[in-house]
């Protein structure tokens, strides 16, 4: 067993101890009451979906083994219960009367063979739209593997350009964990003439390109307004081509067909597909649904693990039907997408769970 796998089996040997600690907090506001178990980024995105400011409050702290009677008897008096738990735990605390949502769900790109245009329909549309510039901007790319590259990537061009998009919000991966994935590919340099506006940090993989990591210089608005960052989705197929892939994974993206970041991986023509290896996932539950859970779902609209797939619950917005929801957010690699109402009498969440499994 290589030591990446090892650690992973070893968290996810630690993270289904009985006796381990999970953190809770009530999370109020606007109506809406929340009780949220334990900690991570993915957790502050669900909340932050929502727009509101949240008033939070600590509470008491329940063990692993207690963890699934807790949440039911916090659900009695909260709206809503959101967790990040290890993927075993997860497992046994949400049963079936939580949703489990990946942490993270991949895009995959299948690379059109040499010669052949882009799928019909609105990916095609966005993909001509992203060409055009790249033509316009005279872009070109080299791939380089030199270890030296690696460190003015991570620090001149990654870190920015995360810091620049995401915020406070942001959570740079660490340089040691890019390094290794840096060694089984390399970096995608993307030219304006013999300046570098762009590079993309890829992994090669038996099947597949993955896109790693993106950097520019600076905040990226260069990149942006020459269409660079967008040019390393293109030129990523390029490089499948030339590699012999049939597929480019555009990266792990958070389980909400809303979030900007799957939407511009959806508008490529990408398929969403579970990633294999996640050691957590996130559970969401409510015993009766209400106009503030409709509302939240409407924010989310999540993606949600089933027993053979993916599957995805979509809310209309107010004022907006529920074709236009549909066509707004659907998604290649869904087995399911269920469309519901904001009336009141709406599903509770084990009740959707079957809905989703069985399709109906």
């Amino acid at each position: 067993m290589d030591p990446t796998s090892a650690l992973l089996a070893l968290r996810g040997l630690l993270g289904s101890v009985s006796w381990q600690r999970v953190g809770l907090r009530g999370c109020t506001a606007d109506g809406l009451r929340l009780v949220v178990a334990g900690a991570g980024p993915s957790l502050d995105y669900m909340l932050r979906r929502t727009g509101v400011d949240w008033r939070v409050e600590p509470l008491p702290p329940a063990s692993m083994g207690r963890l699934a009677e807790c949440l039911a008897d916090r659900a009695g008096m909260a709206d809503l219960v959101l967790a990040r738990l290890p993927r075993r735990a997860a497992r046994r605390v949400g049963g079936r009367a939580l949703l489990r949502l990946p942490e993270l769900v991949d895009a995959r790109l299948a690379v059109p063979p040499e010669g052949e245009g882009w799928p019909r329909g609105r990916a095609a549309r966005s993909v001509r739209s992203n060409l055009r510039r790249i033509e316009n901007s005279g872009l070109s790319w080299t791939f380089e593997t030199d270890a030296r590259l690696f460190q003015r990537f991570y620090s001149e061009m990654y870190l920015p350009l995360a810091r620049a998009q995401f915020g406070e919000s942001s959570v740079p991966r660490s340089a040691a964990s890019l390094r290794l994935r840096f060694r089984r590919g390399g970096l995608q340099l993307v030219w304006r003439g013999r300046e570098l506006v762009a590079a993309q940090l890829v992994e090669l993989a038996p099947q597949e390109v993955h896109c790693v990591a993106i950097g520019a210089p600076g905040d990226g608005a260069a990149a942006r307004a020459t269409g660079a960052l967008a040019a390393t989705t293109f030129f990523a197929v390029e490089l499948a081509r030339r590699c012999g892939r049939p597929f480019v994974n555009l990266g792990g993206s958070l389980p909400s067909l809303s979030d900007p970041v799957l939407q511009s991986k959806r508008l490529w023509g990408a398929a969403l597909v579970e990633r294999g290896r996640a050691d957590h996932e996130l559970l969401l539950g409510w015993r009766r649904w209400n106009p503030a859970v409709a509302g939240f779902l409407a924010d989310l609209a999540p993606v949600v693990r089933l027993s053979g797939g993916l599957g995805a619950v979509v809310v209309p917005r107010e004022e907006e039907t529920g074709d236009s929801a549909r066509r707004r957010l659907a998604a290649a690699g869904l087995d399911t997408l269920l469309l519901l109402e904001r009336g009141s009498d709406g599903p509770t969440a084990a009740e959707l769970l079957e809905r989703l499994e069985t399709g109906s």
